[in-house]
């Protein structure tokens, strides 16, 4: 073998060797990789079956969880859909009450609606027969109301009695220097005056010489009660036979009257009246004379009085009797005014209702700041009641027993005689 063989041989031999040195190393590298991915693969191994196993606690945890929670849902909803059902039961029964209640409101409703057509229908039917009754007391009584004539003043009266009385108020003939009657027919008369009676008001002429004369029934006053209609007959401002209604507002009430003085035994009402209404007859709805239209000078408007029909046939029965009347007065010189709801606090009293003593002299067994509360029995509530009283049922030379408080609250009786007298003038 020349030298170039044995190169070649050797450099042959040389790879070779390298190349099995290099397999080697690569199969000790590989191996040694294998072993390492050996035992990452038996850490992971290990590990992943360690998560599974937690993973798989947990899912097994969650599963339980997932069952607890679907047994409580199912209770939950089982609960729910009960309460669902109370509740729709709830709601049918509510529904049906509701329906009931309506209903019964709605019967109200039309049972309130019936009733009020028929109070509307009756109210009418009322004001109808309101009107009608006017129209038929006016027909009734227009005959029997005349016109009273003076040379200063002119005003109303009616027809007392068929000879020829006529009654009006004392400040329509008080200074005329002659009186004259004019009739319905247009008859006119001159009159004479019988009598009169200031306090009162009152006033008695008489015409003669006139047949067929119409005299006008009286009611009882004293049975006349706040809120009955009343109808006024007479000559406003001269204009003749005017007719108006109104309704009594209240009885037994005093006022002063200009050129008059206190005048008692009145009753109030809201019908319209003017100068020449004075001395004409105020009726109920039966066409009786409840009392005559006194002097139009209170204050205010709709606030009317007349002389109550009572005090009218009392003072006048007396002046065609005996030419005069004489009114029944307290004795004694006093003042009183009606109790205050001031004085009542002051005097520890329950109630108001009362008139006071301010001043007073010549009363035996009176003295000053004493409390009227009654007169014969029955209660007052202010000195309108008590004159009123008197002036109605008493006449001079009557007892009567006056029920006083005294100081805070002593209660005393004391009897008194009337005196012939008037109120302030």
């Amino acid at each position: 073998m020349n030298s170039k063989a044995t190169i070649v041989f050797t450099c042959l031999v040389v790879v070779l060797f390298l190349v099995s040195g290099g397999l080697g190393y690569y199969s000790f590298n590989l191996n040694s990789q294998v072993n390492t991915l050996r035992d990452d693969a038996q850490v992971f191994k290990t590990e992943t079956s360690n998560q599974f196993s937690i993973t798989k606690e947990s899912i097994n945890g969650v599963d339980s969880k997932l069952a607890g929670f679907k047994t409580e849902t199912a209770g939950q909803f089982t609960t729910v859909q009960s309460n669902i059902t109370g509740l729709d039961s709830d709601l049918t029964a509510f529904k049906s009450d509701t329906a009931s209640k309506f209903t019964a409101t709605q019967n109200s409703i039309n049972s309130l609606n019936t009733e009020l057509n028929t109070e509307l229908d009756t109210l009418v039917t009322q004001l109808d027969e309101s009107t009608m009754n006017v129209r038929r007391v006016y027909d009734d009584v227009i005959g029997s109301v005349c016109q009273i004539i003076g040379n200063t003043s002119s005003g109303s009266g009616f027809i007392y009695s068929t000879d020829g009385y006529i009654i009006t108020c004392w400040h329509v003939i008080n200074g005329q220097t002659y009186t004259d009657v004019v009739l319905h027919d247009g008859t006119t008369k001159r009159a004479t005056v019988v009598g009169s009676d200031r306090d009162s008001d009152i006033a008695v002429i008489k015409i003669s010489g006139v047949s067929n004369l119409k005299p006008l029934p009286l009611a009882d006053s004293s049975a006349l009660v706040a809120g009955e209609p009343i109808i006024v007959v007479g000559n406003p401002f001269g204009i003749f036979e005017t007719v108006v209604y109104g309704i009594i507002s209240r009885t037994k009430q005093m006022v002063y009257v200009s050129g008059v003085g206190w005048v008692s035994n009145l009753i109030q009402y809201d019908a319209a009246q003017n100068p020449g209404n004075s001395g004409g007859p105020v009726f109920n709805g039966e066409g009786q004379v409840i009392g005559i239209a006194e002097s139009n000078n209170t204050a205010g408007e709709g606030i009317k009085n007349a002389v109550s029909s009572n005090k009218v046939k009392k003072v006048a029965d007396a002046i065609i009797a005996n030419g005069s009347y004489d009114n029944a007065m307290l004795p004694g010189t006093w003042i009183m005014n009606d109790l205050t709801p001031e004085v009542a606090i002051q005097r520890t009293l329950d109630s108001t209702f009362g008139c006071i003593f301010i001043r007073v002299s010549g009363i035996t067994g009176v003295q000053a700041d004493d409390i009227i509360t009654a007169v014969d029995g029955i209660a007052i509530r202010d000195a309108a009641d008590l004159f009123s009283y008197i002036a109605e049922y008493k006449s001079v030379g009557d007892t009567v027993t006056l029920s006083l408080i005294r100081g805070s609250g002593t209660q005393i009786e004391v009897s008194l005689t009337l005196l012939k007298g008037w109120l302030e003038r």
